[in-house]
């Protein structure tokens, strides 16, 4: 059932991608990776997000320049079988040469789990913050693919703090 709404989704955005859209203030995606390295457990994580690029530009249009957004996401986490709600909320800021198609990103997020003690890994308490680094291909005006580095740790706030490493790979929308 999962794949069936999968495949819907990403044929919708295909079909709305075809419509110019000037304005290009908001994105919308999927993202979906899972742990790795040492780390124990077998994390994977999947979520939606949306983001609103403020009105701002640091730098030159055509040349090295900065954009910032907001962005929130709401998803799954799952180790082992158990799985939990994850929800962001936080800014991120694009790094572009001109109107080269890759772009460096990268945020921090305040970040809620709805549940922290998984098999093998206590993340220590439902609030955590996330933050990230990647790179986007814009392959159309409308259409990112991306890939990125995420790190989620509670920066020592409760007495467990082992932090979790997850490396996503996401599908944008911009409108």
């Amino acid at each position: 059932m999962f794949k069936f709404y999968k495949t819907v989704t990403v044929a919708a955005l295909i079909i709305i991608s075809a419509c110019r859209i000037q304005a290009q203030q908001y994105i919308a995606g999927v993202r979906g990776g899972a742990s790795f390295g040492k780390n124990p457990g077998n994390f994977q994580e999947a979520d939606v997000f949306t983001g609103m690029y403020l009105p701002w530009l640091w730098g030159s249009q055509n040349g090295l320049n900065l954009k910032p957004r907001v962005e929130v996401s709401a998803g799954w986490l799952n180790n082992e079988g158990d799985s939990a709600f994850v929800g962001t909320l936080g800014p991120a800021v694009e790094l572009r040469e001109g109107k080269f198609p890759v772009t460096l990103d990268g945020g921090v997020s305040l970040s809620a789990l709805s549940r922290s003690d998984f098999p093998e890994r206590n993340l220590g308490g439902w609030f955590e913050f996330t933050d990230h680094i990647g790179l986007n291909w814009h392959v159309t005006e409308s259409i990112t693919l991306g890939l990125r580095y995420q790190h989620m740790s509670n920066a020592g706030f409760y007495r467990h703090n082992p932090g979790l490493n997850l490396l996503m790979l996401s599908f944008g929308y911009r409108f």
